[in-house]
């Protein structure tokens, strides 16, 4: 595409800084060659072939989604090995069809007898053996069962007495990491998380049931985790862009978040010192991210020039509407500046959760160490 300056670009957009995403795809790199197991970045955060391309240049080029949708997109831009990590239900198995017989090696999951045995019922009709891994519940109470219950080997016990199904081994998400205040303690929830997913293998596998893969997951607790004994594969997803999330946890600073949302300035209230920008609740998201002692914070993200990694001194995006957000100051009453935010300028916006910022866009313009736009990278959207 013709160079250009963010300034020619429409808004809202998101903006990539390629740089800034290789730094952190390095990162990653660097840290599942030491622990010698196996990188399947999940592209849920990304949903980009272009991403996932960089993300895999080093690595087998297996990767994670979270949708049907996003393992067909991928598996249309060259992707084969692909995990769809959300728990498959029978209904779904037609479409699981169609990718295996478009040459998608597809593996799903799930973490209940009842499952197991519907899913060995209706898979009967799948043009290939499924793969399948037992979700864990790594003390996070979301989804997947505790690796000391009883029923594990239950569940793996139906799946390898299936003639469809093959039982791959176990996965578990790290998300308690999120729970954490320190370094330490995020290292400290890593090793649950390890532990927890290492004692479902061990147990499968003292039942006399395969589990060649221990897979676990997450951003923060993999930056701040050391040991990977008895892990195969890793499957990361935020670390690609980085948000203020992960900034507030620690594992990154500003200068490593990659993406942010280009907006306009369209309006002034100096009567309510604010100001509007074009980009509101459907190119920002609702969620709120998290707040932590020393940390600035906004509801709806921080607010940067379109030059600097780093945000305005206690200003932020305090409200949206659909297509309006309102900027204005936080944590202080001092007058808002104007004269940084003239009528019709661009401004930059640090997402808080960047998974949930990008879902309402269809591409990333790309911008390189010098601030020129020099490419655009699709992404997928859809169920």
């Amino acid at each position: 595409m013709t160079l250009r300056t963010i300034y020619d670009l429409p808004t809202p957009c998101l903006i990539l800084e390629q740089e800034v995403l290789q730094n952190n795809l390095d990162r990653m790199d660097a840290i599942a060659k030491a622990g010698q197991v196996n990188l399947r970045p999940h592209c849920k955060t990304a949903k980009s072939a272009e991403v996932a391309r960089r993300a895999t240049a080093n690595h087998s080029g297996a990767i994670a989604v979270s949708t049907l949708h996003e393992a067909e997109y991928f598996l249309t831009n060259g992707f084969t090995d692909i995990l769809l990590a959300v728990g498959m239900v029978p209904s779904k198995l037609p479409r699981i069809d169609r990718l295996q017989r478009a040459g998608a090696d597809i593996t799903v999951i799930l973490d209940s007898v009842e499952m197991a045995r519907a899913l060995a019922l209706k898979a009967r009709d799948l043009s290939k053996p499924l793969p399948v891994l037992i979700e864990i519940d790594a003390e996070l109470h979301r989804t997947g069962v505790p690796p000391l219950a009883e029923e594990l080997t239950g569940i793996g016990a139906i799946i390898h007495a299936s003639d469809i199904l093959r039982l791959r081994g176990v996965l578990a998400f790290g998300g308690i990491g999120y729970d954490r205040d320190s370094l330490n303690g995020i290292a400290a929830a890593a090793e649950r998380v390890r532990i927890c997913a290492v004692t479902a293998a061990g147990r499968l596998r003292a039942a006399g049931l395969p589990c060649d893969i221990v897979s676990i997951g997450a951003t923060p607790t993999r930056l701040a985790g050391a040991s990977l004994e008895g892990v195969t594969e890793i499957r990361p997803g935020v670390y690609v862009f980085m948000d203020l999330m992960q900034q507030a946890l620690g594992v990154c600073g500003y200068e490593d978040i990659a993406v942010t949302v280009l907006a306009s300035v369209i309006g002034w209230n100096r009567a309510e010192q604010r100001v509007y920008i074009d980009a509101g609740a459907l190119a920002l998201s609702k969620d709120q991210g998290m707040a932590r002692p020393g940390k600035l914070y906004a509801p709806y993200g921080l607010v940067r020039s379109p030059e600097s990694p780093f945000p305005f001194e206690n200003v932020g995006v305090t409200a949206v509407n659909q297509e309006h957000g309102y900027v204005s100051r936080i944590n202080d009453k001092a007058p808002f500046p104007f004269d940084a935010f003239p009528l019709d300028s661009r401004v930059r916006i640090i997402p808080n959760h960047v998974c949930h910022t990008a879902a309402c866009f269809d591409r990333y313009y790309v911008i390189d160490a010098e601030g020129l736009v020099v490419d655009a990278w699709d992404r997928d959207i859809g169920w």
